[in-house]
């Protein structure tokens, strides 16, 4: 629905330890030899559904295989290797405080269409302030955008992989007025 914010007293913390992340990750590849591991197709399907399998937003396989199509590169006979950026798996820098994410939506002015899978983490629906800032998030998006939609589909957190006809005839909706 809108993005995570942190606490203002957390900033600092999440700031420090984000850079430190990337400074031991940029330190380990330069120690790595430069080429990654390579794996047959089935073993890279096989190592990206067990990433996900025990957690709380499992893929299915053929999201799994969706995401290989972008996500690998052949790298010789037989053999894939993953072309993802590892240091996208480090925690964001820094996260808006509600009032710095309130501050910028307040100055949207586009056409904006907000699609969100029905079954919402827990911890996001029992925190209040995270629905204090949301309540005045979607305010503002009806009060400043151009346009505002929000629709809820079945799914989880990959609803877009998982069951992509749930998204799709929404996203579809959303952009033929402009297909000309």
């Amino acid at each position: 629905m809108i993005p995570l914010a942190d606490d203002p007293d957390d900033l600092v913390a999440r700031l420090r330890n984000g850079i430190t992340t990337f400074l031991v990750m940029d330190a380990q590849e330069e120690k790595e030899s430069k080429s990654p591991p390579m794996y047959t197709y089935a073993e890279a399907l096989d190592r990206l559904m067990k990433f996900t399998l025990y957690s709380e937003y499992p893929l299915t396989e053929a999201a799994a295989k969706t995401l290989l199509v972008r996500g690998t590169a052949v790298a010789g006979p037989g053999k894939v290797i993953f072309t993802r950026d590892h240091r996208l798996n480090t925690a964001n820098y820094v996260k808006y405080t509600p009032e710095g994410l309130l501050a910028i939506l307040k100055n949207l002015r586009c056409h904006t269409l907000m699609i969100r899978a029905k079954e919402a983490p827990p911890y996001l629906l029992a925190n209040t302030s995270y629905q204090a800032t949301r309540k005045r998030a979607i305010e503002l998006y009806n009060e400043n955008c151009a346009s505002y939609k929000m629709v809820e589909v079945p799914g989880n957190h990959f609803v877009h992989l998982n069951q992509p006809e749930n998204v799709a005839p929404h996203i579809c909706e959303f952009l033929a007025p402009y297909l000309d």
